[in-house]
């Protein structure tokens, strides 16, 4: 991916990241991608987990109480902060 499109893609994340939990969005959004994971991989509580792009951890936050470990990061500074 090209520096310039990196870039923009961070700006435009960075833009909503503030709003993004208050979005009506982000609960539907969340469940989905949760439950297409839990669908598609049987997690057990001895694994440990990475989840890149983990946004303000809505879909983490549902996921770590399944695992030993989960470390959550994110691009975008103002997302991960909320990921505490």
């Amino acid at each position: 991916m090209s520096s310039l499109l990196q870039d923009s893609n961070r700006q435009r994340f960075d833009s909503i990241a503030a709003d993004w939990d208050d979005s009506p969005r982000a609960p539907r959004h969340g469940r989905r991608r949760r439950q297409a994971i839990a669908d598609a991989v049987p997690l057990q509580s001895d694994w440990q987990a990475l989840e890149y792009g983990c946004g303000t951890g809505l879909v983490g936050a549902q996921l770590a109480p399944r695992l030993r470990h989960l470390l959550a990061c994110d691009p975008v500074a103002r997302h991960a902060r909320g990921t505490r």
